[in-house]
Order: C-alpha cells, then sequence, then structure tokens
C-alpha cells in the first residue's frame, strides 16, 4: 500500500516509513493537484483537511482525526486493515523514501562514525540521497514505541 500525506503529517509519514509504507511526504497545497497526484500515483490521501472529503476523489482518502502520533498510527492501520510486518520495518529512507539497499560495510566505513564502524557489521544505504542506516539503539526505542502503540495492527512488530 502507498500513501500520499499532506503536510500537516509529517511525523506520520516518518512513522509509516519506519513501518516499511511508500509514503509521499507532499508540502504544498492541499487542494485538486493534491488529489490529482495521489490518483496518478496510486497512493491512497493522508490529510488533516477535513473538507478534502467534499472533493470528488476517486482513490481512498483518510482524513486524520488525531492530533497525537499513537492516535493517528492507529487511524491508518485501522481505517486500510494494514497488518505491518517486522520484515518489512527500517526499509526505506527516511529522508527521501527511496528503498534502501544492503551496503558494503567497507564502502560504509568513510560515511559512518569510527565506532559505529566498529560495532556493526550490516548497513544500509538510500540510492537516491546516500544516507546510511545501522542497527543502533534508536531501532529498540522504535520498537518500543511501536509495542506500546496499542493497536491491533501493531502486535508482534515490537522487540522480540
Amino acid at each position: 500500500m502507498k500513501f500520499l500525506a499532506d503536510r500537516n503529517l509529517g511525523k506520520l509519514v516518518k512513522w509509516l516509513r519506519i513501518l516499511g509504507y511508500d509514503t509521499v511526504y507532499d508540502r504544498g497545497s492541499i487542494d485538486r493537484a493534491f488529489l490529482d497526484r495521489g490518483s496518478r500515483e496510486g497512493r491512497c490521501v493522508l490529510t488533516k483537511r477535513k473538507d478534502m472529503v467534499r472533493r470528488n476523489y476517486r482513490g481512498r482518502m483518510l482524513v486524520v482525526l488525531s492530533d497525537d502520533l499513537p492516535g493517528q498510527l492507529r487511524e491508518v492501520i485501522v481505517a486500510f486493515e494494514l497488518t505491518p510486518d517486522r520484515s518489512s520495518c527500517f526499509t526505506r529512507c527516511l529522508i527521501c523514501n527511496e528503498a534502501l539497499r544492503e551496503a558494503d560495510r567497507e564502502e560504509a566505513a568513510s560515511f559512518v562514525p569510527p565506532y559505529v564502524y566498529q560495532t556493526h557489521q550490516c548497513f544500509q544505504k538510500c540510492p537516491a540521497c546516500g544516507r546510511y542506516y545501522w542497527a543502533g539503539t534508536h531501532r529498540e526505542n522504535i520498537l518500543d514505541f511501536l509495542k506500546g502503540v496499542e493497536t491491533a495492527g501493531l502486535e508482534g512488530v515490537g522487540p522480540r
């Protein structure tokens, strides 16, 4: 499932990407062009603008009502009947949404801190922006947060 989110949902975009969902963040106007983009790209539209439901949109749309991140995640998971999978987590660039690729450890050496290089064997790289990723302490913090989001759709995503 692919999403297009409006400029009011930046945190939600990041967390959907963490879960592995292809999620485009549109910082432009929330108007007909925004909806046309969602339709053209086959994306489910996520917006905070309640008046958007009156627009003629042929695709799937969710007006996100919650103002807090856990509530927003619950709304999206329930509305689209998502079943986040642990193996899909951490597979997209948090900055540009591209699918990450496995990176050569030696190549990563000059792009990551020396301690990280010494203590990690596996790295991922974004083919678009060149950013490197690794399983640092933030990963467990993220998984703990996701485990704390009380929804059936997120069961089993947290730490083992």
